[in-house]
């Protein structure tokens, strides 16, 4: 049992680290000082650096879900339920959730040109997240013939890239008004 915890909580403080520094600067060395424990007792937990990775990547995912997905899919199904999705990926953005940051937009660019397991699984995950919002958009476009009727997954597409410029103007410019034009961008998307 309390192993369990004592690895979970390992797993948060590298997933912290991993937001700030990326899945590579993950060492077992800072991490044993990060969270005061031996290199030899991380060693008892994660097998090589690749698997301590992958379990900060496995957590990030499962916080994801739980803060993005599950909450969104409490809606009602259809323009309400991809609002809500849509809502909680900005404030996963924005570090309102149980992460400071998305740690997603790091690993992407961290993984995008190197092939291997990490790659792979980061690749499944936003492949996944694509096809649940094109799952609502069209699901919301076959209730309402009102919105846009273009292919949902363009919709997907253009859903998804607004929120990474709600990361950039959010995160890099300090645009106060970031969320204002994020959600208005998923109205200006859809219509």
């Amino acid at each position: 049992m309390k192993g369990g915890r004592t690895k979970e909580a390992v797993i948060e403080t590298a997933l912290q680290m991993a937001i700030a520094d990326g899945l590579e600067g993950l060492t077992f060395g800072t991490l044993s000082k990060q969270a005061g424990l031996s290199k030899s007792g991380l060693f008892a937990h994660f097998s090589s650096k690749t698997d301590l990775q992958l379990s900060v990547l496995d957590h990030a995912l499962g916080l994801f879900r739980t803060d993005v997905i599950a909450a969104g899919t409490k809606a009602e199904p259809g323009l309400e339920r991809l609002r809500v999705l849509y809502s909680k990926y900005l404030d996963w953005i924005a570090g309102t959730c149980s992460v400071s940051a998305d740690p997603f937009a790091g690993f992407v660019q961290e993984f995008d040109g190197r092939p291997g397991e990490l790659r792979e699984k980061l690749v499944t995950s936003q492949t996944e997240w694509r096809n649940q919002l094109t799952r609502n958009v069209r699901k919301s476009q076959s209730e309402n013939k009102q919105l846009r009727q273009d292919p949902p997954d363009q919709i997907a597409f253009e859903l998804i890239g607004a929120a990474q410029s709600f990361q950039v103007a959010l995160n890099l410019l300090d645009d106060d008004t970031a969320r204002e034009k994020a959600d208005a961008a998923f109205d200006s998307i859809l219509s």
